[in-house]
């Protein structure tokens, strides 16, 4: 087959580019690239290279590791937003909890001092006066601070009433 016409019979010498090179060709057209096949050039004025397969990859790890830190970053964000709520609605339902309970404790007090005057026991007037002036300001902070969702601050004036309703029945003065 080396005396074949054919340019199948060899790819090496089929090749435009190495007939081009080939020694003894006198073509000086075939040396010269076509208008069309020219490569872009870069800043320098030097053809730019084409992208090689590790030029291809590097850059698509660097796009994923880019995205990887943007979404660590934005994971990070989107953490420290709720554990803020979080921390928040924490404090909140604290001082809604000491609240109630200091109006509770209050309350226990006053009527057990309630009590012992109802029995005749020993107890001063003007202690079992300020405790009611002293519960009359727990209500105050109480309603303050309690949400109105849920009925909580309505639950809080209702139990305000109740009280003062008591204190009317048993004959004592409402604060």
């Amino acid at each position: 087959m080396s005396n074949s016409n054919s340019g199948l019979a060899d790819p090496a010498a089929a090749s435009p580019s190495n007939a081009a090179n080939a020694p003894g060709r006198s073509d000086a057209r075939a040396a010269v690239p076509d208008e069309g096949t020219t490569r872009p050039r870069t800043r320098t004025g030097r053809p730019a290279r084409p992208g090689s397969l590790q030029r291809e990859w590097s850059m698509a790890f660097m796009l994923v590791l880019v995205a990887l830190i943007a979404g660590a970053a934005l994971t990070l964000f989107g953490v420290r937003v709720v554990t803020d709520r979080i921390q928040h609605a924490a404090a909140q339902h604290r001082l809604e909890s000491e609240a109630v309970a200091e109006l509770r404790t209050g309350l226990d007090a006053h009527e057990q001092a309630g009590l012992q005057l109802l029995s005749a026991e020993p107890v001063a007037k003007s202690s079992f006066l300020q405790q009611q002036q002293d519960i009359s300001a727990q209500f105050d902070a109480a309603s303050g601070i309690l949400p109105a969702e849920y009925g909580m601050r309505a639950t809080v004036l209702e139990a305000r009433t109740a009280w003062q309703e008591g204190l009317s029945a048993h004959g004592r003065p409402e604060p």
